[in-house]
């Protein structure tokens, strides 16, 4: 690398950091930092060869009933399958960086879409848009199929789609006319701050895991989680606990009046492929 090269790539780190919300101290230079925005840099330029050939795969993750141990509908996730990422946190976050977020959200649908014509899905579903993904074919069509044999789409709005107020609110509008419910994706991180959560109809909050996490060990997290049931039980909609990994949650949540969750304790996320062997999967503990 030449020496104006170095120059160049050190300037668009500065830019970079600048933009960054979470850096403490814009003044510093630190190598370790460089150094993973550099191997970031050299990961994304595979992006859009991976998002052209959906290197990628969908699994699927109950939410229940946790008092009956009863599914209430599966979310689609996705898992990496490319040698470039280690894990698809790390994939999912570089499309966002790299503004490939839409593109990303267009061939998971894509990829839903195949699987509902096919009737491999044919139960209730939840999406997690990543992006202000527009309200394309592939949702009217998936939420369509899905309406013709009795069940639901949902979509899982996150903090990210929140960058454009008026058109998240006509959105949602739309999609309530193509008879699609709408998530509230990690409330008490995004949304607790947000005019938004006060203009949208949501059909339910999804309680995040940095607060299931601590539910345990801090009142803090208690008292939040608290408040949190408190608004969804006085608008009677769904509240849900994303990330339980032990029993000892599933029953402080009881207590609390939480009664949807999901999370590894519960059901890990299982491949289309075993959900049709039996059909039953994720409906028990």
């Amino acid at each position: 690398m030449s020496e104006v090269e170095d120059v160049l790539r050190k300037l668009r780190f500065c830019t970079y950091m600048l933009e960054d919300k979470e850096t403490n101290n814009l003044y510093l230079f630190v190598q370790s930092q460089y150094d993973r925005y550099n191997e970031k840099m050299i990961r994304i330029r595979y992006l859009p060869n991976i998002l052209l050939k959906g290197d990628f795969n969908l699994v699927f993750q109950p939410v229940m009933d946790i008092r009956s141990g009863q599914s209430v509908f599966m979310e689609v996730l996705l898992r990496i399958n490319n040698e470039i990422y280690s894990n698809t946190g790390q994939f999912i976050s570089d499309c966002i960086s790299a503004g490939l977020d839409v593109n990303l959200d267009q061939m998971i649908l894509k990829k839903i879409l195949v699987d509902v014509k096919s009737g491999l899905i044919d139960f209730d579903l939840s999406v997690n848009l990543l992006a202000n993904t527009p309200i394309s074919d592939e949702i009217q069509q998936i939420a369509a199929l899905l309406r013709s044999k009795g069940k639901t789409l949902y979509l899982e709005f996150t903090e990210y789609i929140f960058k454009n107020p008026s058109e998240t609110l006509l959105k949602a509008e739309q999609l309530r006319n193509y008879g699609v419910k709408i998530l509230a994706d990690n409330y008490g991180s995004g949304f607790s701050n947000s005019v938004m959560l006060s203009s949208i109809n949501f059909d339910g909050l999804k309680i995040p895991i940095t607060l299931i996490d601590k539910i345990q060990t801090d009142r803090k997290a208690l008292c939040m989680i608290k408040s949190i049931v408190d608004y969804c039980a006085s608008l009677a909609i769904l509240c849900i606990a994303d990330g339980i990994e032990v029993k000892e949650q599933v029953d402080i949540l009881k207590d609390l009046g939480v009664f949807y969750g999901q999370g590894y304790y519960l059901s890990p996320p299982q491949k289309i492929e075993a959900k049709q062997a039996d059909p039953a999967a994720g409906d028990s503990q």
